[in-house]
């Protein structure tokens, strides 16, 4: 699907023995990438049906989505999503598409990554009251 630097290794010899083999952040979250798009992707659909005024998929969504998916999710991967960032925008290179799409990523991560702690307390705090609820 993507191309990439054909002389690609890793950082150093400590980032290869934690499975971060690579410079390019896509390479090294492996499945987590797949997971992270596929929750675009359902995000994506949220949105979708939020505004078609589709109640019931907005409902199921939503009731799958905030708590129980995307957030739950960043937060158990907060770490590999922040380190492949960091060590793709060690080395920029826009030599071939994988290395753009990477480069691009990395950087969406990275400023995503900084956000992520006041988005989840502002999350909590904007719904305190409701934290005992079923739907939380």
């Amino acid at each position: 699907m993507f191309s990439f630097d054909e002389d690609d290794e890793a950082l150093n010899p400590y980032f290869d023995n934690l499975g971060m083999s690579s410079k390019y952040s896509i390479r090294n979250m492996g499945s987590t990438f797949i997971f992270f798009i596929g929750y675009l992707f359902l995000y994506l659909l949220l949105l979708i049906s939020y505004c078609l005024n589709m109640k019931k998929v907005y409902g199921y969504l939503k009731s799958i989505l905030i708590w129980n998916g995307g957030l739950r999710f960043l937060i158990q991967q907060y770490l590999s999503i922040f380190l492949s960032s960091c060590i793709n925008l060690s080395t920029i290179n826009m030599k071939s598409n994988g290395d753009a799409v990477s480069t691009i990523t990395a950087l969406t991560i990275f400023f995503l990554c900084l956000a992520l702690p006041y988005i989840i307390c502002t999350i909590i705090l904007a719904n305190e009251k409701n934290l005992n609820s079923q739907l939380y």
